[in-house]
């Protein structure tokens, strides 16, 4: 029912989006490009997705930069925006109209994951603490949290066989597991260095993969008991100790790939052998921010820096490039995985 409640107030907003005559008033967001941008066709164009229906009438997220993207894996057509400072932000018709989560605090909201067995279970990190909603964010509670005010929720991952794993990376390095949904939590990791991000394997939920901002990449072949770090099997390239964003695809089992700050390496072996994937722009031009991989085809890989969003159809032999549609970097990059074509993109002021 909640889910039909605000369907009805986000048939507004499409009607004030499509033309129609609907008297709203709306604030003046010309020349604001943050927020999300959606193209329908690989990247080729693109068209900011903002619109926050209210009572009051139809508001924006065009200002906001994003930290970051989640789809729901059971509903090809929600969309989360997880905000710098501004909270969270969701959509039930692939960001034709959001909403915002009001019980969730003002910070930045570092990651979002949505439970595959059940959409209606949504956890989200804001600052040091973790939070769930079990009531298709009607509500959300506190489930855990850092005794280090300092300390940020960095990274969440849930386990698709059995969502009762989940996991949570922490800006100090630490992975913390909980096999009962977050009721309770013990330490898997310390690496030392930030986690930027964890992904459970598509094929076999045993094997996990993550990475930090200084000692590189960590695998485990049993859902995360015990972990390898491996970024000795990647010495040979440069800055790997860093891995920006990475991907693993869907279609092809083993594969990986991974950006540095100015660099892409691709593993065909769950990460025992590395190679590097050529680029048209030099390492010392470059400046990755995030990338993105086709579900349904592992030769299609994105990515994007501050001015530029780079798409290959051919596995990384060729580039094309396009322009960014903000004066934004492009910041996080969601392949849809019932449509391919369509791709979302987070928007990020950087200094």
């Amino acid at each position: 029912m909640g889910k039909k409640r605000i369907l009805i107030v986000l048939t507004l907003a499409s009607l004030a989006l499509s033309g129609c005559s609907v008297s709203v008033k709306t604030k003046d967001t010309s020349g604001v490009d943050g927020g999300l941008f959606m193209s329908t066709n690989k990247g080729q164009t693109w068209t900011q997705m903002a619109a926050v229906p209210t009572v009051k009438g139809v508001e924006s997220i065009s200002s906001l930069d994003a930290a970051s993207i989640s789809l729901d894996p059971s509903d090809v057509d929600a969309v989360y925006f997880g905000s710098i400072s501004k909270g969270l932000y969701y959509s039930y018709n692939l960001g034709l109209g959001w909403q915002k989560a009001h019980s969730l605090p003002e910070g930045t909201v570092n990651d979002v994951v949505v439970d595959p067995a059940d959409k209606c279970v949504v956890y989200a990190a804001v600052g040091n603490k973790l939070f769930q909603s079990k009531d298709c964010n009607r509500s959300y509670e506190q489930i855990y949290y850092d005794n280090n005010l300092q300390t940020e929720i960095s990274a969440i991952a849930i386990d698709h066989y059995d969502s009762d794993r989940v996991y949570i990376g922490t800006s100090q390095g630490d992975v913390f597991k909980s096999s009962d949904r977050g009721v309770t939590w013990r330490p898997v990791l310390r690496s030392g260095y930030r986690i930027y991000k964890i992904v459970v394997s598509p094929q076999d939920s045993r094997r996990m993969l993550l990475s930090t901002n200084g000692n590189g990449m960590y695998r485990s072949y049993d859902n995360g008991e015990n972990w390898e770090p491996i970024k000795d099997k990647m010495k040979e390239f440069p800055n790997t100790h860093k891995i920006m964003d990475f991907s693993l695809s869907a279609s092809e089992d083993g594969l990986i790939l991974a950006v540095t700050q100015n660099s892409m390496v691709k593993s065909i072996d769950n990460g025992d052998t590395w190679s590097k994937i050529e680029l048209i722009t030099s390492e010392k031009e470059a400046t990755i921010n995030a990338m993105g991989l086709n579900p349904k085809d592992a030769k299609e890989i994105y990515y994007a820096t501050r001015t530029t969003f780079y798409s290959s159809f051919d596995g990384g032999v060729s580039w094309s490039t396009r322009k960014l549609p903000s004066s934004r970097a492009g910041w996080r990059i969601v392949v849809k995985s019932d449509q391919p074509n369509v791709i979302l993109m987070g928007m990020r002021k950087l200094k």
